[in-house]
């Protein structure tokens, strides 16, 4: 056994020079497509809430609508109609209530998880200036910690 310390050459350091920057533009494309899928979600919700009003106001009735749509997309996907259902409301809330998440997700700024704890930390602020200015400074602090010091620092 050598005493020596391991040499690493030059092509090793751009090999990985190389796989970091791929990496990372990975990153910023599954953002921006997950940006995308939660517009297509909220889109199907609202097409979800648009055939609820057609129907009566009984609870069972108002639920078909979502369950139909959210039923059609886990077949499609092969995801549960449950997940779907959720994500569903996840992706409408977003949309309407964290405008400038979705930006930053869409621009590769931050993560579709850093965009789940923005929503889940921020959903209870009911006053629009309070909920915006707390997305500010979240997606701030979003855009360079990790999910875990987002989610703490939210």
């Amino acid at each position: 056994m050598s005493d020596r310390p391991p040499v690493f050459d030059d092509r090793e350091d751009a090999v990985l020079t190389d796989t970091v920057a791929v990496l990372i533009e990975s990153e910023r494309a599954l953002a921006e497509l997950e940006a995308t899928r939660i517009v297509h979600f909220a889109m199907a919700m609202r097409v979800a809430l648009e055939r609820s009003q057609h129907r009566p106001r009984a609870i069972q009735e108002r639920e078909m609508a979502l369950r139909s749509i959210a039923a059609e997309i886990g077949v499609a996907l092969r995801w549960n109609d449950r997940t779907v259902q959720r994500r569903l409301g996840e992706a409408l809330q977003i949309v309407d209530d964290f405008p400038s998440t979705l930006q930053a997700l869409a621009d590769g700024r931050i993560s579709a998880r850093h965009a789940a704890v923005i929503r889940d930390a921020g959903v209870d602020l009911d006053d629009p200036v309070t909920r915006g200015a707390f997305e500010s400074r979240v997606i701030e602090r979003a855009a360079t910690d990790t999910v875990a010091g987002t989610r703490a620092f939210a």
